[in-house]
């Protein structure tokens, strides 16, 4: 009787959403397996779908990136659609292709951007400033997943450094500075002083305290000719509602969902 009445229900939705049945059946198997609450299922199945046509992205991929989200931030299954806007305006600032490589990159930061306090919007932020000049969402999410676990867990070369530059670096490091862009505006100073009195070029400083190049890439480049565009795009994903509503009109025009 129950499975008689989700049947009913992804009928129902097939009419409203330009997705075929079997996409919308599998996207609510996914939407079991992430561990969305019952009463949840079919709205975020819906918001989901909405999201993936908007975004040409696939379903599963956007339902594991938003449960991810929510689960790492313990945020609430009711604001999945505000945190898909916050997807689609990040596609949308940044040189990203689709929806696509975001919801398959940021499963790999979630956590541990959670665990440093990093904002969604700031994590966000990230990919819409570095993807296309960094590199593609994936590895932006390398690159960030090494500077964040390098602040995690750091190791005793940068625990010496860090306390030569008269800094704190520690897994409570971003939180106390008010964020992620925060800390590094405090770092990157430093860093500078220190080269120049030591005849260090930045770049060992760096690799000191973060351990690897894709972090080294990141840093620098957030903490120099990207920082201004990286606060940028940090207050404009704080006013990202209705950027999946806007993307799903013009995607279901097309000619491609009307013959779905």
């Amino acid at each position: 009787k129950e499975f008689a009445g989700y049947t009913s229900q992804i009928k129902e939705l097939a009419t409203i959403i330009p997705s075929a049945k079997t996409q919308l059946a599998e996207g609510l198997y996914a939407t079991i397996s992430a561990g969305v609450p019952k009463d949840n299922w079919i709205g975020f199945l819906k918001d989901s779908s909405k999201a993936a046509i908007g975004g040409n992205a696939e379903l599963g991929l956007v339902v594991d990136a938003t449960s991810s989200i929510i689960k790492a931030y313990g945020d609430d299954w009711e604001n999945a659609t505000k945190i898909q806007d916050r997807f689609q305006k990040t596609v949308n600032l940044g040189q990203i292709p689709s929806l696509q490589s975001l919801a398959s990159a940021l499963p790999r930061v979630s956590a541990v951007s959670a665990d440093l306090k990093v904002s969604q919007e700031e994590l966000l932020s990230v990919f819409a400033t570095a993807s296309g000049v960094m590199g593609k969402p994936a590895e932006v999410a390398t690159q960030l997943n090494a500077v964040l676990s390098a602040l995690s867990k750091p190791g005793a070369e940068a625990i010496k450094m860090a306390k030569q530059l008269g800094i704190e670096f520690n897994a409570t490091s971003i939180d106390k500075a008010g964020g992620l862009k925060n800390y590094i505006d405090v770092l990157m100073p430093r860093i500078e002083q220190f080269a120049a009195q030591t005849g260090q070029t930045q770049q060992e400083i760096i690799g000191k305290l973060f351990g690897s190049q894709e972090a080294i890439k990141l840093v620098i480049g957030l903490g120099g000719n990207l920082a201004e565009s990286w606060g940028s795009n940090t207050q404009k994903l704080n006013k990202s509602t209705g950027s999946v509503k806007a993307a799903f009109d013009i995607m279901s025009a097309t000619t491609t969902s009307k013959l779905q």
